[in-house]
């Protein structure tokens, strides 16, 4: 992580201020910095935007160089009116993700993309698994929510139970996904995202898809088959409002099919 600020600072906030020191940094400055910031990276959705601003501003403020009660302009607003918003989160259809699965490179990738499909997990949530938290016997996986600070357990699919036993016969380290010149530690994010992007480029799709983009689309499969919200939200590891609002995406055939399926029944 700090490597990643040290090259943002280098390539993002450097170049402004470089030159200067501690007697420049005041309100004026900080405003030219954001209106030369923004034009500069007028590309950056919002959320980017505002992260690097205010990385800034803690690091002044972690230095001493602005005190507690400093506060730039209002950035919301300000910000939001100069750049982009951020797209539209993906849902992978079934056959994506045949294919993603697929064409990853080694069956400890196959077996992280089936934990992500199939549990609706966050990226870190399965990285960082061990053994122990596997409970094939039962049918489970125990996965820590660094989110909410608590333990649940997720059920485990056929396919994901099957690859897990065979993969953990071989298995050398307590960590499910270790990292190849260290197995007392498990994989960053960074470095499954770097097969994550090789594996989309093999399956051949196109646009923005992520893996953060998993619990979109276990969360809209969750609502098009009819799941109780609550066992949704259960297995997810979120509250109904975020559910609802930010990870269940519908479209014009999912209320086409609900529509037939009441009025053919009613006999309408």
């Amino acid at each position: 992580t700090l490597r990643v600020y040290e090259k943002e600072w280098r390539i993002k906030l450097e170049p402004f201020w470089g030159n200067k020191n501690l007697n420049d940094i005041t309100n004026a400055s900080i405003a030219a910095f954001e209106d030369w910031y923004l034009k500069e990276f007028s590309g950056m959705v919002y959320f980017q935007t505002r992260k690097h601003l205010n990385m800034l501003l803690n690091y002044l403020h972690d230095q001493g160089y602005v005190g507690k009660k400093y506060k730039t302009r209002s950035l919301d607003g300000f910000i939001a009116s100069k750049t982009k918003k951020v797209k539209p989160f993906r849902v992978y259809t079934e056959q994506e993700q045949r294919a993603l699965i697929q064409n990853i490179e080694t069956n400890l990738y196959k077996f992280a993309l089936m934990l992500y499909f199939d549990t609706g997990a966050r990226k870190m949530e399965i990285l960082s698994r061990k053994w122990e938290d596997f409970h094939f016997d039962k049918g489970f996986v125990k996965i820590w929510s660094d989110k909410n600070k608590k333990w649940r357990n997720v059920p485990l699919t056929k396919r994901c139970k099957t690859l897990g036993e065979e993969i953990l016969k071989s298995a050398a380290s307590e960590y499910v996904f270790p990292l190849t010149s260290d197995s007392s530690r498990h994989i960053s994010g960074q470095y499954f995202d770097k097969a994550w992007v090789d594996t989309k480029k093999a399956s051949k799709i196109k646009g923005r898809a992520r893996v953060h983009d998993n619990p979109h689309t276990f969360a809209s499969a969750t609502a098009k088959d009819g799941w109780p919200i609550p066992i949704a939200c259960q297995i997810l590891d979120m509250s109904v409002k975020v559910y609802i609002s930010t990870y269940v995406h519908t479209d014009e055939r999912d209320a086409k099919n609900w529509i037939r399926k009441t009025f053919d029944r009613s006999g309408a």
